[in-house]
């Protein structure tokens, strides 16, 4: 019997990142039954009387301005050229993918999206998701730093993880700073250290330095410019963010501050980094919150029956804004057809 071809043998996803996958599925299951053990199916109904539908109806609108704002930002960053409608739909896809089923699917259509739809070539999506990014990470570095200053008194058991993450940051734009002043000089020194401490065959590392290096390749002013643009760009969406998840709290009557809110907000995002999420954070969410609210001496209310239902009113929105894509469709066709 003839052996079959080596590409009808291979399988994709590997079988590598099918066990990720399913690691990471249950570690989900397991944190949001740690959450749901707290409080009852029932209890949550019930806490579903008596939100706020004016709260609800500011959070939807929101959520829908955060929405908007990325998209400006990648409409901005790309130079005002594809039409702005086809860049918020690219969005609205990325967001739900990223929330709905995983971050890597959400990157994987944006990327495809802007390639095959608007005929953007990878390279300078890739910049400008990667500028991006760098952006909204500085823009949330700053709301942990203000918000960490108004609350430092209330989180003392955070107090050396909050200092690391800053001093993280600071390094990391210690990093970007060098990147833009040696450029492809930095990029080779960096190399050469990887090299000789053997890294270079870890996967993430030689990512890294990818990164590092499609930043150098850029032309320096026009990469300066680029990135306080970004950077302008990404304080405005981060704000509307903090806003956004704030009104989340009150739809649901949780007695918190803002700065609180924001704090706790600015630290998960930075723990959202590492990458063992599905269904945009399920469980692992909810388990950080329940313990930041508890810090906080929030233990009045049913926080984990508020907490599940943040989470269901959280899939409803981007479930809601994926409308938008056959919206788009009817929109363009009957331009098309007053055109005509």
């Amino acid at each position: 019997m003839q052996s079959q071809p080596k590409s009808l043998k291979s399988t994709w996803p590997p079988a590598s990142i099918r066990w990720k996958d399913v690691i990471k599925i249950m570690l989900a299951a397991v944190l949001i039954g740690v959450v749901f053990s707290k409080t009852s199916l029932g209890q949550v109904f019930e806490l579903s009387k008596g939100v706020s539908w004016a709260w609800l109806l500011i959070s939807f609108l929101l959520f829908c301005l955060t929405t908007a704002f990325k998209g400006v930002q990648y409409w901005a960053l790309l130079g005002y050229k594809p039409p702005y409608s086809q860049v918020f739909k690219i969005v609205v896809y990325q967001n739900a993918l990223s929330n709905l089923v995983a971050n890597t699917a959400g990157i994987a259509s944006y990327f495809a999206m802007f390639r095959m739809e608007q005929k953007v070539d990878l390279k300078r999506s890739g910049v400008v998701f990667i500028i991006t990014k760098i952006g909204d990470l500085f823009s949330m570095g700053l709301f942990l730093f203000i918000s960490s200053f108004l609350v430092w008194e209330r989180i003392g058991d955070l107090h050396r993880l909050t200092l690391v993450l800053l001093a993280g940051m600071l390094a990391g734009f210690m990093v970007f700073i060098t990147i833009v002043l040696f450029r492809m000089r930095f990029v080779f020194l960096v190399r050469r250290i990887v090299h000789w401490l053997r890294l270079d065959r870890v996967r993430l590392v030689e990512s890294g330095l990818n990164l590092i290096q499609s930043l150098a390749e850029q032309d320096r002013m026009v990469f300066i410019r680029t990135f306080f643009l970004a950077s302008s760009l990404s304080m405005v969406y981060m704000t509307a963010t903090m806003i956004y998840f704030f009104s989340r709290t009150q739809v649901f009557h949780i007695p918190i501050d803002f700065w609180a809110c924001v704090y706790i907000i600015s630290l998960f995002q930075f723990i959202s980094m590492i990458p063992i999420q599905v269904l945009g954070g399920l469980g692992v969410s909810e388990f950080v919150t329940l313990y930041f609210y508890a810090l906080f001496g929030i233990v009045y209310v049913d926080i984990p029956a508020a907490l599940i239902g943040g989470r269901v009113l959280s899939y409803l929105f981007y479930l809601i804004s994926l409308l938008y894509a056959p919206m788009d469709i009817l929109l363009a066709r009957f331009g098309s057809k007053n055109k005509g």
